[in-house]
């Protein structure tokens, strides 16, 4: 806690789209050029229309807690037009209210896993709170994600559903889901939260690694919280984790969200550059890790400490594969997964359930759809 927010920075080439005023209309949809957006609002003065665009765009992305912070920070707030510092604040105060909540509830779930003797670790968003962000309230969550070991999936899902929590109804009917190494569980008394229980640290199947699994288990820590003490990864992990989460992922591939994640993390001073680029090169994902890279420092300007031991080798197979897992047709994406799984007739019955879903599978997604159009104060989904 206590951590400043990472500069924010644009690229040359999105400097150039901004002079030209290629960011209007369509174009400002692109996370690097939300990134010119808002550091325009530092330099200059904006029209109405200009801060309707942003704040647009921000509401979108989800960035307006933490546009909200980092503009208190820089000492600008009170320059900003009533309306928009309003819309700033309400989103920034609702984030701050409902990841209180969110992360007093991981502490305790966490906390009853273990005393049952089941291993956990939180992911993402909620132990990113927990370590790298400046405020409970700069990154808004989508839900609470919690891992276990296989072995201990049935007894985490009972302790679950002890704690009020019910899965969804979508994930018992024909689906992709089901291969998925995941199970959304829902509360629906208040506080109203989400948890994602996962059996493994990436959902996909094409993504399933032993090899990776143990190393990500062997680097975790405890972090202390003001609700108490909550294990999470270590810089090295966390890293690795979110570089193939922003890459690999089916959502939100590359999310300016999971960028300013990932530039809070690179700007961590322990990080062990020797045993990312090893594990990087042991389980082939050196490409995945680069292209991440890439994108967050053309996004936000953060770049790794210079160290001899990254970037790391790749070679092209690596780089085929990587390309074919972030694929953005979700088709190759899928029949991926499927030829992951190594087994005919699970092979079949994936790709069958990605063709031909149960209508109950089918009514869940268009519900997310309607959500993700949702306006401001509706934060749900990944990441």
């Amino acid at each position: 806690m206590g951590r400043r927010p990472h500069k924010l920075t644009i690229g040359t080439d999105c400097r150039r789209r901004m002079a030209k005023g290629e960011s209007r209309g369509a174009n400002c949809s692109s996370p690097f050029a939300f990134s010119a957006l808002l550091n325009r609002a530092v330099d200059a003065a904006w029209d109405a229309h200009e801060w309707g665009q942003a704040l647009a765009i921000g509401r979108q992305a989800r960035l307006l807690p933490l546009w909200y912070i980092t503009l208190q920070r820089a000492g600008v707030l009170s320059t900003l037009p009533p309306a928009v510092h309003q819309s700033l604040q309400q989103a920034y105060y609702a984030a701050l209210a409902a990841n209180t909540l969110a992360l007093e509830e991981t502490v305790h779930l966490s906390a009853q896993l273990m005393t049952n003797g089941i291993d956990v670790v939180a992911l993402k968003g909620v132990a990113l709170l927990a370590t790298v962000y400046p405020s409970l309230g700069a990154r808004p969550l989508g839900d609470i994600d919690l891992w276990v070991r296989s072995e201990d999936a049935a007894q985490a899902e009972s302790m679950l559903r002890l704690a009020g929590y019910t899965d969804l109804p979508h994930q018992r009917v024909r689906g992709p889901q089901y291969f998925l190494a995941e199970r959304a569980f829902m509360r629906h008394t208040p506080p109203r939260l989400q948890v994602d229980l996962h059996t493994a640290p990436f959902a996909r199947p094409a993504l399933h690694n032993p090899v990776l699994a143990a190393w990500l288990w062997s680097h975790t820590l405890t972090a202390p919280t003001t609700f108490g003490p909550l294990r999470v990864f270590d810089a090295a992990a966390q890293f690795v984790h979110l570089c193939l989460h922003a890459t690999q992922h089916d959502e939100g591939r590359l999310a300016l969200l999971r960028l300013h994640d990932l530039a809070l993390v690179m700007d961590a001073p322990h990080i062990d550059w020797c045993a990312v680029s090893t594990i990087a090169q042991a389980t082939h994902i050196a490409p995945a890790l680069l292209r991440a890279v890439a994108a967050t420092t053309v996004a936000w300007g953060a770049q790794p400490s210079p160290h001899p031991a990254w970037p790391p080798r790749t070679r092209w197979q690596d780089r085929f594969r990587c390309a074919l897992l972030a694929s953005d047709h979700s088709i190759i994406r899928w029949l991926v997964d499927g030829w992951a799984l190594h087994n005919p007739v699970a092979m079949v019955a994936l790709w069958c359930a990605v063709l031909w879903p149960a209508p109950a599978y089918r009514t869940w997604r268009a519900a997310i759809r309607v959500r993700e159009r949702m306006p401001v104060g509706h934060y749900g989904g990944e990441p």
